[in-house]
């Protein structure tokens, strides 16, 4: 049996070999992720957008059959393109010139793909590449460069060149699969993209069945392979590998680094152990604050923190419902947080930071509150390790105790809370977003504590390496 290669195999595989092959051979059935279903809604909204918009203000037309390389018409829309077991539909190809000599040219076709995102993604890339090597085959030479419209009308033209080597290696694959349909599906490797792959679930169980290294959260295929090398395929067997450093009387301050063998020990040991002591200290008043944003927008519409004075804590949130709102809930928040002028701001992770120094830039105000800010995760990154894959404030909150109280809470599910906010006006969308933000002011705030309490108890409540 030999089936037809397209875009969505060749960014599928981009993202993951064992994401295509599923996709390939449809043997697994697909659970789609909220925030996929969101983006292809929006992908085919924009399409719609863009197509009416070409055809009312342009002299495009719509394909009718074939492309014709000749090319006579400036804009063709809904291109469907086949070339020796290669598929591709493209939202329109556009004519182009380009030179091939001194005082000659060559007229050429582009690729445009319609996304249904307000940021170009590599995979994006990718797959435009592969339309313009199917476009290639066509035409006998391929375009230098195709033009990707984003989810705001934006349209983003990128150079192709420098691709279509990696687009060639990925075709070679798939071709192999087609030809021989007895091929076995790669080997489970865990990585970003797993949480939005409609593959999710049945791989996190295959993953889990086999101890596979990638539970780990900072594993990586090329770490993978250097292990495999040493007959290592499991957590467990990585756990034995850990061997303490030799102490010293003169010990070199070497570069944190998180210790995957000191995770894996964690593990199957169910016990913490301590690198180096966090240098997190008590205060009479700490705020744990938490943002909300659109990443591929640049919008933040959620600041919320918990301020713990005297073993109380209150919750204070300030709730942008557009862009345009954006800066008064800045302002605001400056002014919540400056009558608590000694109080550190606990955060997790770099999001935060991000947010404010954007912020700060944006409004030309708040520049002093980077100063208070202070990454808990830096406490943790190769100093404590704790029992978990991940140290990802989900995994190691709820480890230490924290809940949270949508089961599928998480920051891409909170896109999609965000998306059908806007969508609706439903305030079941809103309180959503809300709950899940205190949760996670009160899930950092319970870490926080445990680091803290860590350094105050350590010979009682850690094995000290």
């Amino acid at each position: 049996m030999t089936c037809a290669i397209t875009a969505e195999l060749v960014e599928g595989y981009s993202h993951c070999p064992r994401k295509a092959f599923l996709l390939l051979w449809n043997t697994v059935a697909r659970d789609p992720h909220d925030h996929a279903s969101l983006i292809e809604e929006q992908e085919a909204e924009n399409r719609k957008t863009y197509r009416n918009r070409l055809l009312e203000t342009t002299s495009a037309v719509v394909s009718c059959g074939p492309l014709d390389p000749s090319g006579n018409r400036e804009i063709v829309v809904d291109v469907v393109l086949s070339a020796d077991g290669l598929e591709a539909r493209c939202d329109a190809v556009r004519w182009a010139r380009k030179k091939s000599a001194p005082g000659k040219s060559k007229n050429s076709y582009e690729p445009v793909m319609v996304a249904g995102t307000h940021r170009v993604a590599q995979s994006q890339i990718i797959a435009l590449a592969y339309l313009g090597h199917v476009l290639g085959q066509l035409q006998h030479h391929v375009p230098i460069a195709g033009t990707i419209v984003l989810a705001d009308g934006q349209a983003c033209r990128i150079t192709l060149t420098k691709k279509y080597q990696r687009v060639k290696s990925i075709v070679a694959v798939l071709k192999a699969w087609t030809e021989d349909s007895s091929e076995n599906a790669p080997p489970v490797v865990l990585n970003k993209h797993c949480p939005s792959c409609p593959f999710r679930n049945p791989c996190q169980r295959q993953a889990e069945t086999e101890d596979n290294l990638s539970l780990l959260d900072r594993m990586s295929p090329r770490i993978m392979k250097k292990y495999h090398a040493k007959g290592i395929f499991t957590v467990n067997q990585l756990s034995y590998l850990f061997q303490p450093r030799r102490t010293t009387k003169k010990r070199k301050r070497r570069p944190v680094r998180h210790n995957l063998e000191l995770q894996a020990l964690s593990l199957r040991t169910e016990k913490t152990y301590v690198e180096q002591l966090p240098d997190l200290s008590r205060r009479e008043i700490e705020l744990f604050v938490d943002v909300e944003g659109i990443p591929d927008r640049g919008f933040y519409y959620l600041i919320g923190f918990l301020v713990c004075e005297h073993g109380e804590a209150s919750y204070h949130s300030f709730w942008a419902n557009g862009v345009v709102e954006e800066g008064r809930i800045w302002k605001s928040f400056l002014d919540a947080v400056a009558a608590f002028p000694d109080a550190p701001l606990y955060h997790y992770g770099r999001y935060e930071r991000k947010a404010f120094e954007s912020l700060a830039k944006r409004y030309g105000i708040g520049q002093k509150v980077a100063g208070r800010l202070i990454n808990v995760t830096a406490s943790i990154y190769g100093k404590i390790y704790f029992p978990v894959r991940s140290n990802g404030l989900k995994a190691l909150g709820r480890f230490l105790g924290a809940a949270w109280t949508a089961p599928e809470a998480s920051g891409l599910q909170s896109l999609v809370w965000r998306h059908r906010w806007e969508m609706t006006g439903a305030d079941q969308y809103m309180h959503a977003l809300f709950q899940y933000n205190r949760e996670d002011c009160e899930g950092l705030r319970l870490v926080a504590n445990a680091l803290c309490s860590i350094k105050e108890k350590a010979d009682l409540a850690i094995t000290p390496l």
